[in-house]
């Protein structure tokens, strides 16, 4: 994939990551905030027993040259796609197989993402190292999201997107991506 296909495609991507997928049209993250929870809001977040501050993290320096190249991404394909809500990067992995994001939220928990559950594909609770998560299903294989909750108001966003046919385990290098991202929160 040459580079301008890489650039338009990572502006659609950023694009992507900020809206939520729904069956209707298009919203953003900011329409979708605002939504009332549905009449079937029974579950519950876990509470979160560690919480940790992610408070004012640069973009696309969130993660460090050493954690990208542990997963298999290109520091230099760092493109920033924060907005006024959430904090943001994307990269391309070395091998131009996939792309990953990283998406912070210090103002919403993952309770957005439990209020908003009827608009996602699937919605699966799990745990990331302790965390409460939410594995974001797609219908397809080209991508795979996941939802943590780090503290009462704040969150983040993993996404892991098939760039070519030939990039296997989307949800495991979205689930390191996560785990690596807590690892640095934690330092």
């Amino acid at each position: 994939m040459s580079r301008c296909a890489i650039g338009a495609w990572l502006a659609a991507f950023a694009f992507a990551v900020v809206s939520t997928a729904c069956s209707g049209p298009a919203t953003t993250s900011v329409e979708q905030a605002s939504a009332a929870p549905t009449a079937a809001s029974t579950l519950q977040v876990p509470e979160i027993a560690e919480p940790l501050d992610a408070s004012g993290l640069a973009s696309c320096s969130m993660l460090g040259a050493e954690r990208l190249r542990r997963l298999g991404l290109d520091e230099s394909t760092g493109r920033d796609y924060s907005t006024n809500i959430a904090t943001g990067c994307a990269w391309v992995a070395v091998d131009g197989n996939y792309m990953s994001s990283l998406g912070l939220r210090t103002d919403a928990g993952v309770q957005l993402a439990y209020d908003l559950r009827d608009s996602f594909p699937s919605f699966e609770e799990e745990e990331v190292d302790g965390y409460p998560a939410v594995h974001l299903g797609s219908p397809s294989s080209v991508s795979c999201q996941y939802w943590v909750g780090i503290a009462e108001t704040q969150s983040f966003n993993v996404e892991v997107r098939n760039l070519t046919d030939s990039s296997p385990s989307l949800c495991g290098r979205a689930r390191a991506m996560a785990s690596e991202f807590l690892d640095a929160l934690r330092k």
